[in-house]
């Protein structure tokens, strides 16, 4: 199963930068690589995409966001798109959203 992931850019910027956020989720990832592999489901990551300015995507909802991805996004490189992603982090609480997941 391949794993797309979208990094939206408050995270990039926190973390320092593309390659600051890229280590960032791929931490993630591996943390939901283990409980996969314990079910024998391999799993890689397809892709990471960094926004470095303002991503399309502005619901605060989890179904506001899947919607906005879907109309963007014709397609992606990935099996997977854990709509966590764009991964953002919740301003008023500063923890990062994790949401449903979308199979392509």
């Amino acid at each position: 199963m391949r794993f797309y992931f979208e990094v939206d850019d408050d995270v990039v910027s926190s973390k320092g930068g593309a390659a600051g956020a890229t280590n960032y989720v791929t931490g993630i990832y591996n943390q939901v690589a283990a409980l996969y592999a314990n079910e024998s489901i391999n799993t890689v990551v397809s892709e990471i995409f960094n926004w470095t300015t303002n991503s399309p995507y502005s619901s605060t909802t989890s179904s506001g966001m899947l919607s906005q991805f879907q109309s963007y996004r014709n397609n992606w490189n990935g099996d997977l798109y854990p709509s966590c992603c764009p991964i953002r982090y919740q301003r008023r609480h500063r923890r990062l959203l994790l949401r449903h997941l979308r199979v392509q």
